[in-house]
């Protein structure tokens, strides 16, 4: 199964998630969402894993245009990671909520 893993850091905590993800499925993309020209919703991968910081108990504003940018594609399996030192709070949710706006949904958040 092929997968691209978007994401975004800001100290270089999500980054390392990515990389680590990225050497255990093998057959990964990794982008970096603030620097990215490439079209998320233009994936070629059966799978898109959305890695982020946690910035004040929500999701980086940087991350948000990012996800409104995602069109759901059938047997598309998106999935995020929320990286944070303390409390994921509601972020995992406020994910979701935007994803069930763009008509998808993720498939699990951790």
């Amino acid at each position: 199964m092929k997968t691209d893993l978007f994401f975004y850091t800001g100290t270089g905590n999500s980054l390392w998630t990515a990389r680590t993800l990225a050497e255990e499925l093998g057959e990964a993309g990794i982008y970096p969402i603030s620097r990215t020209g490439f079209a998320p919703n233009h994936s070629g991968a059966d799978a898109v894993g959305i890695i982020f910081t946690v910035n004040i108990w929500g999701l980086p504003r940087k991350v948000i245009p990012f996800i409104n940018a995602l069109a759901g594609g059938p047997g598309k399996y998106y999935f995020a990671i929320a990286v944070n030192a303390g409390q994921v709070a509601a972020t995992l949710l406020q994910m979701e909520k935007l994803m069930e706006c763009n008509g998808f949904i993720a498939g699990s958040g951790f």
